[in-house]
C-alpha cells in the first residue's frame, strides 16, 4: 500500500484503517530491523499493536494492528495512523 493513499484518505479528514496482507515486512519502534510480517501473530488467540514503519521499499509510519481469531485462516493486519491505545488490535 502505497503512503500516498493514507494520505488522500487523511486529506478527507478521515483516519486510515486498512488491512495488508503477510506478505511483505514491518519494523517495529526500538527494533533493529524490518522483520517479515507473518511474524507479528503466529497463532490464533494472538493480537498486537504497536508503532512501526511499514514497507521497507515504501515506507509508511503507522500504528499497526495484529490479530488472529479462530475461524480464520490468516490473522487481520490493519495499518492506521491512530495511535495503538485508540484501537484495539
Amino acid at each position: 500500500m502505497p503512503s500516498g493513499s493514507c494520505v488522500a484518505i487523511q486529506q478527507q479528514g478521515w483516519h486510515p484503517f486498512l488491512r495488508i496482507n503477510q506478505l511483505r515486512q514491518f519494523h517495529p519502534v526500538g527494533q533493529p530491523s524490518f522483520v517479515p510480517l507473518t511474524t507479528v501473530v503466529t497463532q490464533n488467540g494472538q493480537s498486537w499493536s504497536g508503532r512501526v514503519t511499514c514497507f521497507s521499499s515504501n515506507p509508511l509510519s503507522c500504528t499497526l494492528l495484529a490479530r488472529w481469531d479462530s475461524g480464520y485462516s490468516d490473522p487481520w493486519l490493519i495499518v492506521t495512523d491512530l495511535d495503538p491505545d485508540q484501537a484495539e488490535g
